[in-house]
């Protein structure tokens, strides 16, 4: 399985989360060919699979799509739920599909649906996802209806987008060829059931013709919530508190962005429980600095510099720098620290919260400058000093 790239398809992924309204959209809009590269005959072999094909359609039991479209707030009617029932089908998965119940899949198309949502969320493991977490979905009506009535609630000016989606999906995969088929996450270890997960759409369409598979997924994401790509960060309020063992509703959130510029950049946006004051002051040194952004909500930092490392040690800086004036305090002594997590994100909120536990300890820290000493973005460890 291969990822194709559609740049059309990119555009509307970052179009449509970036018109998200009161919360954070993560949306894939993604295009898979099915066929099999060296590495997916290995996963193959290992998922019981052979080359044998009776082996590949053996047929796998789907669950019935009553509960995958709750999605939509309107009832679907009985001629939208699941004719359990052989019948004909135009985008039968084999030759000999003329007539196949409509309630199950073949083992060879439920290891391609499994793939593509390992290569689409690598963080995770869908390995051992089974075939009752899919539903096949009687066509594009019903997943056009489920995907607008979110898509019009959360997306700002999703009118205009719409026509454009659509049409880029008939272009990529022609949605009435194909077979689709919508999955329910499982509650457990997955980018779908995590804390700060509000909603979430997944559906698949298999063009057997065209050999290819495309997955269309959304995430609503709490603004507030613990959610991949938004790191919580104590900002303490009161200098007697000590350390927590956990996340206080004191937090911000810390969002990680690469800017298309020479040097890295790290966006913090600190909700300081709606008092913060809009500043555009900000400190640059040679090719590092910070500044605070104007907004009329919150605090915005932006840090820079010429690699992640620097960008990090700046952005933690710009958090010591709004809370006291750097200038007023003397480097006295210097704190060693050291983070570990398990993904860069992690790895942020780690540092973050290592760097700002003097405020909630004895005796009580402000750091001055920061060094990262070194930063591991592959076994994401750091060890920094301030």
């Amino acid at each position: 399985m291969k990822y194709l790239e559609n740049s059309t398809l990119e555009t509307l992924s970052s179009n449509l989360s970036i018109g998200a309204i009161d919360c954070i959209l993560d949306v894939k809009l993604e295009s898979y060919s099915c066929k099999m590269v060296q590495s997916d005959k290995k996963q193959w072999k290992a998922y019981g699979g052979s080359n044998e094909s009776n082996n590949a359609n053996s047929r796998q039991p789907l669950s019935p799509p009553d509960d995958f479209l709750c999605i939509s707030p309107s009832p679907i009617g009985h001629s939208a739920r699941m004719r359990h029932l052989s019948e004909a089908h135009s985008g039968s998965e084999t030759d000999a599909d003329d007539f196949v119940l409509l309630d199950s899949i073949s083992k060879r198309t439920l290891f391609d649906l499994i793939g593509a949502l390992n290569i689409a969320y690598p963080d995770y493991d869908f390995s051992d996802v089974k075939s009752s977490c899919f539903s096949l979905i009687p066509g594009i009506e019903v997943v056009m209806e489920a995907v607008d009535s979110k898509f019009f609630a959360t997306v700002n000016n999703y009118t205009r987008i719409r026509e454009e989606l659509w049409h880029a999906i008939e272009d990529e995969i022609e949605p009435k060829d194909c077979r689709i088929y919508s999955f329910k996450p499982n509650y457990k270890d997955d980018p779908f059931s995590e804390d700060g997960c509000l909603w979430c759409l997944n559906f698949f369409f298999h063009n057997k013709g065209l050999k290819r598979l495309m997955l269309l997924s959304c995430r609503a994401l709490s603004q507030n919530g613990a959610v991949p790509g938004v790191i919580n960060v104590m900002i303490p309020t009161d200098r007697k508190d000590r350390r927590p063992e956990s996340i206080s509703d004191d937090v911000a959130d810390l969002h990680l962005a690469k800017r298309p510029r020479h040097s890295e950049e790290f966006e913090a946006v600190m909700n300081y429980d709606g008092l913060a004051e809009q500043m555009s002051e900000g400190v640059t040194t040679g090719d590092c600095g910070y500044r605070y952004l104007e907004h009329p909500a919150d605090v915005q930092v932006h840090a820079w510099g010429p690699d992640f490392a620097k960008a990090l040690a700046q952005a933690v800086t710009a958090i010591y720098g709004y809370m006291t004036e750097l200038d007023r305090v003397e480097e006295q002594f210097t704190m060693y620290y050291t983070a570990q997590a398990n993904d860069l994100y992690g790895l942020v909120h780690a540092v973050m919260e290592e760097a700002l536990c003097g405020f909630q300890s004895e005796p009580f820290f402000v750091g001055r400058r920061v060094v990262m000493d070194k930063l591991d973005l592959k076994n994401f460890t750091a060890e920094f000093q301030m």
